[in-house]
C-alpha cells in the first residue's frame, strides 16, 4: 500500500543539513526521493518556513 507523508519539513537551511547528517540522512531532493522509494511513500505534503 502506498503511503502519504503528511508532515514533512524541507528547506535549504544550514541547520537542516546538520540535522539530517546527525540522523544518517542527507538534506537533498535526491536523498528524499530515495527514502520515499525505499519506504513506498507516494507523496509528501511539505511544511515550509518562508522568509
Amino acid at each position: 500500500m502506498k503511503r502519504i507523508d503528511a508532515h514533512l519539513h524541507y528547506h535549504n537551511f544550514t541547520e537542516f543539513d546538520e540535522e539530517a547528517k546527525a540522523v544518517g540522512h542527507e538534506n537533498s531532493s535526491e536523498h528524499l526521493r530515495k527514502v520515499f522509494d525505499e519506504l513506498d511513500i507516494e507523496i509528501g505534503l511539505p511544511q515550509s518556513h518562508w522568509l
